[in-house]
């Protein structure tokens, strides 16, 4: 919200919300969202209702419409294909398609977005303007489903910082502090941070990890970490104050996702201050790849990332490198800077873009 929020500002025109999620529903306000979020923006509630979408349509006639929902939400993707066949400005700000899951889940998957979503999606590529791509810089899944390179945004989330958190630079790697946080599943890949964690002990570096959250690896996960003895805290779920402070004082963040399309615990490590280490399976990978703000491992490789740790562990110029660019990495990424880079790009398929009202889902 903090992205539209900037974009309005800038572009001084009106934007409106059409949310797909009630704004008070879930747990936002646990999560790191601020209750708040919403009210300096016009909302309106359309959930499933495909009518009410189509009415706020009619209310916005002329305005230029971001769609940020498309791949399995049958309710807008006939709102999209309304506003195309309307002649409607139209585009697309998502994530890629992105493979969570495993086994046979893993599979079905695969076929749904490599056979049935370029087909189910085609009209909406062919009709929309240009794709924003939520999921960083590889294009790779976006063109499978039928963008054409040139209407590809690379572009990623960019949350403002966590209520009450400062960004503080790092002095010094002496006491190497590791925090992973997020829900403890596969695809997020703890059990590859704690096997780069057994392996990091064995070659003689001191260090202490902190893996916040539960979930269906935490048996498993703490059962290696007794056998190997590891200093490894496993502290639960934390609250968003407590959190802020381990993002404030860790060494390193691991984002050690398998496969994932942003993950924007990134960036609220990033705007703590914390260098980053990322797994190249995470469309967050770009943060480390455009700033030098931390370091990059091939997606499920525990070798390559107790490597990784290591240097950053042993090396102290390096480190205070890193320190240096996640200082800076987190000064761009803020919505405001990023939100102008969001006009910029809209601004090459047309003035209109550039200028026009926002109408976003």
């Amino acid at each position: 919200m903090g992205l539209y929020r900037q974009i309005r500002l800038q572009l001084g025109v009106p934007v409106k919300i059409a949310l797909y999620v009630y704004k008070d529903g879930g747990m936002r306000p646990e999560t790191g969202f601020r209750e708040n979020e919403f009210d300096d923006l016009e909302t309106v509630y359309v959930g499933k209702n495909f009518d009410a979408g189509k009415a706020l349509m009619d209310e916005c006639r002329g305005f230029n419409h971001i769609f940020t929902i498309f791949q399995r939400a049958p309710t807008y993707r006939r709102l999209i294909l309304e506003a195309i066949k309307r002649h409607d400005r139209v585009a697309i700000a998502a994530e890629s398609p992105c493979n969570m899951d495993y086994g046979i889940r893993w599979i079905l998957k695969e076929l749904y977005d490599r056979i049935y979503l370029p087909f189910y999606s085609r009209e909406i590529v062919r009709g929309c303007d240009f794709f924003v791509n939520y999921s960083g810089s590889d294009k790779t899944t976006a063109k499978a489903i039928g963008w054409n390179a040139e209407k590809i945004v690379p572009f990623g989330y960019y949350p403002p910082p966590l209520d009450n958190s400062k960004c503080v630079k790092r002095t010094s790697n002496e006491k190497f502090e590791i925090l992973a946080t997020g829900i403890l599943s596969r695809y997020r890949g703890a059990d590859v941070l704690v096997d780069a964690l057994v392996a990091l002990k064995n070659r003689g570096v001191r260090y202490h990890a902190t893996i916040t959250q539960e979930g269906e690896l935490l048996p498993q996960l703490k059962k290696i970490a007794r056998k190997y003895q590891l200093p490894i805290s496993f502290p639960g779920f934390v609250k968003i104050s407590d959190l802020v402070k381990l993002y404030e004082t860790c060494s390193v963040y691991v984002g050690a996702g398998r496969r994932e399309p942003w993950g924007m615990r990134l960036n609220d490590a990033l705007n703590c201050g914390s260098p980053l280490v990322v797994s190249r399976g995470m469309g967050g990978v770009r943060l480390v790849n455009e700033y030098g703000c931390g370091l990059a491992f091939d997606s499920g490789d525990s070798v390559g990332l107790a490597a990784v740790l290591e240097r950053l562990a042993t090396d102290a110029s390096l480190y205070a490198y890193c320190s240096g660019r996640a200082i800076t990495a987190a000064s761009d990424n803020s919505p405001k800077k990023q939100a102008s880079v969001f006009i910029e790009a809209m601004g090459r398929f047309g003035d209109e873009w550039r200028a026009g009202n926002a109408f976003d889902k």
